[in-house]
């Protein structure tokens, strides 16, 4: 687990309290049981946002590797013209 020994409770303590908002009162008055499925559901927690990062990551590389904000509009259209939006675009017009 987290605190197998002094050190890394006091390092698992301050790590919840600077950046997941616990107070030195929260833990220090938490039922062991309670603490340790904290500490749990945290960690599920970070693992989830990790994965979601990266799937982010990977998705920003849809347009050619570009996030977006450096793309000219000849690249924005020749996107979408091999994406099919000029076809979207006629019908709309018509």
């Amino acid at each position: 687990m987290a605190h197998d020994n002094l050190e890394n409770m006091i390092r698992t303590d301050f790590a919840l309290i600077k950046h997941h908002g616990y107070t030195q009162y929260d833990l220090n008055h938490m039922m062991p049981f309670v603490r340790k499925i904290h500490i749990l559901l945290l960690m599920q927690h970070l693992r989830e946002m990790e994965e979601q990062q990266k799937g982010q990551q990977e998705g920003s590389n849809v347009l050619g590797g570009h996030r977006g904000e450096d793309l000219s509009p000849e690249d924005i259209s020749s996107i979408m013209k091999s994406d099919g939006w000029e076809q979207v675009t006629k019908n709309a017009e018509e």
